[in-house]
């Protein structure tokens, strides 16, 4: 949350935060409600991880769902693996709500 704030006071407004996780992204939520921000209206945010809890935030938090189970799966059949590296692409999908 005092990243949240410190951005918002020394470098003026951003028009966005993506956060590495929906926790993070739903406190940053609550720095923007205490400094009197509007989101989405005058920030939107996102955050990473879809759990279930972001989309009952307040607005809704825009998330990016990420397959979590196949990641370790993945992880799991290329630990040891002295090949060339690789490149392993899962999907993703962008469940939008009202934080944008």
């Amino acid at each position: 949350m005092a990243l949240v704030e410190k951005a918002c006071r020394t470098a003026g407004l951003p028009t966005a935060f993506y956060a590495a996780s929906d926790l993070m992204a739903m406190a940053a939520l609550r720095a923007l409600y205490q400094l009197g921000i509007r989101v989405p209206d005058q920030v939107a945010i996102i955050g990473m991880s879809s759990i279930e809890m972001s989309q009952y935030a307040n607005p809704p938090l825009t998330t990016i769902d990420v397959p979590t189970v196949q990641m370790g799966i993945v992880a799991a059949r290329v630990r040891g693996d002295k090949t060339l590296p690789k490149r392993i692409l899962l999907p993703s999908v962008l469940v939008e709500r009202d934080s944008v």
